[in-house]
């Protein structure tokens, strides 16, 4: 009986949850911002970039894509991204004792510890840590949402034009540019767990130069984690704080684009050895894109952008009394072109190409470089039916040269429903450490293979207006798992394979101008070459489920449930043990209130509060180990906590 009520608890709850907030009183007063906000929400849902590097509508684009509004983001409130993109179909962000919160996991494919199987970007151009491949937490933890217009998440392969790490899939942020000439906001957060942040954006839109930028300070204990058991027996406090600031501008004059990123930031630790107590990972990232877009006929452009990137990176990896340092450099160059236009009304052609350049002063210096070509050719049958046809041809330095490719078939039923076939494939690269790191214990491969995934999908879906519905399976297989030999020395090597299959359900629907559910389940599994099943560190099952509502002029709330089942790999031959990592269930609510409206004082208009709960139901949260075997769980997330917000608003 038990064992029933656990099945459908999630789904009880939801009703439960969606009763609740039902009973709550309709409002009296009609937002003046909310027509603004569902024209805004109509727009970004339906038009994306981030599957062919041009603006398309979302139904006739070769990838199972979902769109995060800014709307959404309001609505439904949060700590940081990780918030936010923990409410995504199929998606999860987890972490280890070394990189806490620090990998988005896609349809389960979770082999590693470290960010090197979804592709972050950021308004369309990579970001890539080079020396691990990659080290995402500081923008889980540290982006400044503010700054945030829309979020395109790709789930399934999107190496054909982005290449490496754009694997399982692939997160595009896209943030705000300024609208008035000139705008300033500030907001200042409290909360549970000394939680304080600072949040300061604001932009120029005058005589067509177009600059939108901001900078977000955070400092957070993260969490009352005590006793924790390490893999050497000692139990002690596991920390989860971090204190730092990420600052981010986008500007724009006439065809130039320049997007600048830097961030340094602390994030506790308990080194790569899991051992107490907690120590800190200094991190400081700094980020630059230029790009600039000609047109060189009425229906021909072509986009050049030049990236740059340094990372440093300073961690204790081993306990006291030895307290062993990892210090990483590196410097990364991208150069990249691209050629876009029609053959004729029913052809739409893409071409590219780019060259990148790693440098890096880590523990093993060395130097790697990558050239790749990319083409993507769209041809419309008819009014409802195209073609779409792509490939990459990756160059690294060693390890030899390979492609990827992409296939689909789009048919549109009618106005508002459709379907998808797709094939494609991506690659990810070895990193730094993986080729050439070298000591006593760990020796890499610079001949190593890049890992592969193909993945089929066939999608259903249905758009009408803000109102969507779609329904996905998938198959995938990942082979050329980079991985690690036991041995003396341990041998970093290519090995084994997983096959993966899945489902995903997702919609969204607003029954009037004031309400919003939007609900998205996801089920997969796995199995390797032996037929083993359930063989990574991600749940076979999620479940999440948002309610927003808008109340009275200026005022909204959202409560949004999540259910994410446990991890089917578990370190069943732990030595130590902390708290079951079980499934869990995480409920979040959200209140939004312009102050001059809400209490009828014009003079207060530029003055707006928010609260948001956190884990309401005060849930014990722990994930599986991954990156120790030895330990069976470690904390993934605080317990129930308020966090305070004043937004100001300066003219």
């Amino acid at each position: 009986m038990d064992d029933v009520l656990a099945t459908h608890r999630p789904i009880s709850t939801v009703y439960l949850l969606c009763g609740l907030l039902m009973w709550l009183p309709a409002p009296s007063i009609a937002s003046p911002e909310l027509g603004r906000l569902l024209e805004l929400d109509l727009e970004q849902l339906l038009t994306i970039k981030v599957v062919s590097k041009r603006d398309e509508n979302i139904s006739q684009a070769p990838g199972i894509v979902s769109v995060i509004t800014e709307s959404d983001i309001k609505r439904f409130g949060y700590r940081n991204l990780r918030d936010i993109l923990n409410r995504q179909t199929s998606l999860q962000i987890v972490g280890s004792n070394l990189f806490p919160h620090n990998k988005a996991t896609i349809r389960g494919v979770t082999t590693s510890h470290v960010d090197n199987n979804v592709l972050i970007q950021l308004n369309g151009r990579p970001i890539r840590e080079p020396v691990v491949s990659s080290m995402n937490h500081d923008l889980y933890d540290f982006f400044p949402v503010a700054l945030i217009k829309k979020i395109e998440i790709i789930r399934g392969p999107g190496s054909v034009l982005y290449g490496t790490n754009a694997f399982s899939g692939v997160i595009n942020i896209i943030t705000r540019e300024a609208i008035s000439e000139t705008e300033l906001q500030l907001a200042v957060t409290g909360g549970s767990f000394d939680t304080q942040k600072l949040d300061v954006s604001g932009g120029v839109n005058q005589g067509g130069f177009n600059v939108y930028g901001g900078i977000r300070s955070s400092r957070t204990k993260g969490g009352d984690f005590d006793p924790v058991t390490d893999e050497l027996g000692t139990q002690g406090r596991f920390e989860a704080g971090h204190e730092g600031e990420q600052a981010l501008v986008r500007m724009s004059h006439n065809n130039l684009t320049l997007t600048a990123l830097y961030s340094d930031t602390e994030t506790d630790n308990a080194r790569s050895v899991f051992a107490l107590p907690s120590t800190t990972h200094q991190y400081r990232r700094s980020y630059l894109d230029l790009g600039y877009q000609t047109d060189i006929t009425t229906h021909w452009y072509a986009n050049f952008n030049l990236s740059y990137q340094d990372y440093k990176s300073d961690l204790i990896i081993l306990p006291p009394p030895l307290n062993t340092r990892a210090l990483n450099r590196a410097q990364h160059w991208l150069g990249e072109f691209t050629l876009q236009g029609t053959l004729s009304h029913w052809i739409n052609v893409l071409l590219g190409g780019n060259h990148q350049q790693t440098e890096a002063d880590a523990s093993t210096p060395f130097s790697a470089e990558n050239s790749s070509l990319y083409t993507q050719w769209q041809f419309k049958l008819s009014s409802h039916n195209q073609i779409i046809a792509g490939l990459q041809y990756n160059a690294p330095d060693s390890g030899g040269s390979h492609t990827s490719p992409r296939l689909g078939f789009i048919h549109q039923f009618n106005a508002n429903w459709g379907s998808k076939l797709l094939f494609s494939s991506a690659f990810r690269e070895p990193s730094g450490l993986d080729r050439f790191f070298e000591s006593p214990v760990v020796v890499g491969d610079k001949n190593l293979k890049p890992e592969t995934i193909d993945t089929w999908d066939a999608q259903l879906f249905y758009f009408s207006g803000a109102d969507s519905f779609a329904v996905t399976v998938f198959r995938s297989k990942q082979k050329d798992i980079i991985t690690r030999q036991p041995g003396t020395p341990v041998q970093i090597i290519n090995g084994g394979e997983l096959r993966y299959r899945g489902i995903e359900v997702e919609g969204r629907y607003a029954p009037a101008a004031d309400w919003l559910f939007t609900a998205n389940t996801s089920y997969q599994t796995n199995a390797d070459a032996d037929n083993n099943n359930d063989v990574t560190y991600s749940p076979d099952w999620m479940l999440k489920a948002g309610i927003a509502h808008d109340f009275t002029a200026g005022a909204s709330a959202g409560l949004f449930y999540h259910y994410f089942a446990a991890a089917t790999l578990q370190n069943e031959e732990a030595l130590f043990y902390n708290e079951n990592p079980s499934g869990y269930h995480l409920l979040t609510l959200n209140f939004n209130a312009n102050v001059g409206r809400w209490l009828l004082k014009p003079g207060l208009e530029h003055l707006s509060l928010s609260l948001y709960l956190d884990n309401l139901l005060d849930q014990e949260i722990y994930f599986p180990s991954m990156n120790r075997p030895a330990v069976n769980s470690i904390p993934h997330h605080a317990g129930r906590g308020a966090y305070l917000s004043l937004h100001i608003e300066l003219p």
